[in-house]
Formats: structure tokens, sequence, C-alpha cells
């Protein structure tokens, strides 16, 4: 996990490559992070994995569902916030989706994306209106294996 948070941070400092690992940084309300985050989900052709906060926004819930239907997409949302308005939980979990809410006792506050085990969609943007149109938020796409794995790690022990 110090291998992650160090890239992060070179990532965040330096806002390009680090290691020849490919990095796009996006920041929201300035742009429209929902839209890259639709598009990237969209492309995805093998998996997704997500762990998400707060989860309110539903273009990206409804990119999820579709999705589900021809490859794998789990997720996980913090138990505390799946009884909030607009929540989409209970809606995904109706159109088929695998999510669950997580079994940690602490408040898991992550907002990752994990694209076929080798795109990471991360930062402080939380997939809701909120975020995309009236926060300062970033969003980062990392482009890594090595990477992915450790957020796959990291997912494999909240939903535990």
């Amino acid at each position: 996990m110090k291998l992650c948070q160090t890239v992060l941070l070179l990532i965040l400092l330096t806002g390009c490559t680090v290691s020849s690992v490919p990095v796009k940084v996006h920041f929201c309300a300035v742009e429209d992070c929902t839209s890259v985050l639709v598009k990237e989900l969209l492309n995805g052709r093998e998996s997704i994995y997500f762990m998400a906060y707060s989860f309110t926004d539903k273009s990206i819930a409804d990119a999820l569902i579709k999705q589900s239907g021809y490859i794998t997409v789990q997720g996980v949302i913090e138990k505390q916030r799946i009884s909030q308005p607009y929540n989409k939980f209970n809606y995904m979990r109706e159109q088929g989706v695998n999510v669950i809410t997580d079994k940690n006792p602490a408040t898991m506050h992550h907002k990752v994306f994990i694209i076929d085990e080798k795109t990471i969609v991360t930062g402080s943007f939380n997939p809701t209106k909120s975020a995309n149109e009236a926060n300062d938020e970033n969003m980062v796409i990392i482009r890594d294996k090595d990477i992915a794995l450790e957020y796959l790690t990291e997912f494999n022990r909240v939903i535990s």
C-alpha cells in the first residue's frame, strides 16, 4: 500500500507521468467528470470493481448497469450512506448489479473504480451530482496493472 500512496502523491505533485505510468488528472466542476467516468466505464471489456463512499449519480449507475449485462461488475458502498436521498445502491441491485455494503468497522471513504484490472479512476470525486457540478473535486485516471492490483487487494479486504 505504501507504493500506491507514494505513486499517487507523485502523480498529484507532477500532474503527468510517473515512472512511465500513464496518468490523466481532471478537475470537477471545471470539467464534466461524470462524462469522463462514464466513458471510462463503458470502455471496460472484462470487469469493473468499485468502492464508493457516496453514490447518487444515475448516469454513472446506468453505465454500471449496462456493463453488468456484458462484463463482471461488482461494487461496495459505505453502509452509512445507502439510506441517503437519491442513493443508487438499491437501484443498482434491483437492476442486477452485484453491489454490497462494506463489511469493515471503519467508515469506507474510498472513491475508486478499477476497470479491466489495469485502469484506476480515483480521487476526491464521489459519483454524485454535487461532486460533478458544485464541488471542487479531482479525478485521477491511472493506467497500470500493478497499481490496479493494489486497489483490487483493498477492494477484497473491504468486502470481506
